[in-house]
């Protein structure tokens, strides 16, 4: 049932013929990661040496790490008589890397989050997430959302707006959330293929000292990088630089208040802010609530 290669590669087969689903490029080393969602039918896959075969069912997916050479055919139509429907989305490293930095923002900066390594060989490149354990309404979004991303892969049918670059990158953190949701182990791929992106770094330099009035040309040039690169880059990625430094300040602003006794007054000083009544703005604004509200919850 399995064509042998001469590299390290994943195979996958329909499960109702011998002939071989091919993703891509004959032998291509995968330079995105790569989701394969079964709705309807199965799959099989499995490395050269025929090791660690996986069975891919209705409502399941295998993640393809980057870096896996896969077969050297494509099929562009289904075999006569084989009866199975996917979608296949590609998920670029940076998409990831972002995914990343938003979770660790919005846990607290919780560095301890990582859970315990799954049995998976580490050799193994594939993985098998059972999305049948999403409730039915994380269905209907996941369906939904895998539509729209397979079908920008294949058609790139919307235009690169930054609102539409928004949107999209919300479509695959859903997707990558619910992957988590189902595979909590999948944290330790995800962080794995992780690459620093201008966020991260730019994030890096804010959280070396919170009571520094960081300018966008002063990280810009710790970064050895022009304003306006930068400011681009930024804004693609996160947003406006403002807005990106101000969450980041808050966000540690609500770890102190929740885990120090530090008074609000030092707390605004230690993160750069001019004035009390400033702090408590620039609060409300990206938190919802006063900061005062948090100590008195506690």
């Amino acid at each position: 049932m399995f064509e042998d290669t001469t590299h390290q590669g994943i195979h996958i087969t329909t499960g109702h013929t011998d002939k071989i689903l091919d993703y891509l490029a004959p032998e291509i080393l995968l330079s995105h990661h790569c989701l394969i969602y079964v709705l309807e039918g199965e799959l099989w896959f499995s490395d050269n040496d025929h090791n660690y075969p996986t069975r891919c069912c209705t409502g399941q997916a295998i993640f393809l790490e980057k870096g896996t050479i896969l077969p050297s055919r494509m099929l562009d139509k289904i075999a006569s008589g084989t009866s199975y429907k996917i979608r296949v989305i590609k998920i670029d490293p940076r998409i990831i890397s972002l995914f990343n930095f938003f979770s660790y923002i919005e846990s607290g900066y919780e560095q301890n989050r990582i859970l315990p390594k799954s049995d998976t060989p580490e050799s193994l490149s594939s993985h098998l997430i059972d999305f049948r354990k999403l409730s039915h309404s994380e269905h209907r979004v996941l369906e939904r959302v895998s539509y729209l991303l397979a079908a920008e892969n294949v058609c790139g049918q919307f235009p690169e707006t930054p609102t539409n670059q928004t949107i999209r990158l919300h479509e695959y953190h859903l997707v990558l959330g619910f992957m988590l949701k189902v595979m909590p182990e999948m944290v330790d791929i995800l962080h794995k293929h992780s690459q620093e992106s201008y966020a991260e770094r730019t994030a890096s330099i804010i959280m070396s000292d919170y009571c520094r009035t960081w300018t966008l040309s002063e990280v810009s040039s710790v970064m050895h990088i022009s304003p306006s690169t930068l400011k681009r880059k930024i804004n693609y990625e996160v947003g406006p630089f403002s807005d990106f430094v101000n969450r980041l300040k808050t966000t540690e602003a609500l770890r102190r208040l929740r885990r120090t006794n530090h008074s609000l007054t030092k707390i605004a000083h230690d993160l750069g802010f001019c004035s009390n009544a400033y702090f408590a703005k620039v609060f409300v604004k990206y938190m919802g609530f006063l900061p005062s509200s948090v100590r008195q919850r506690r």
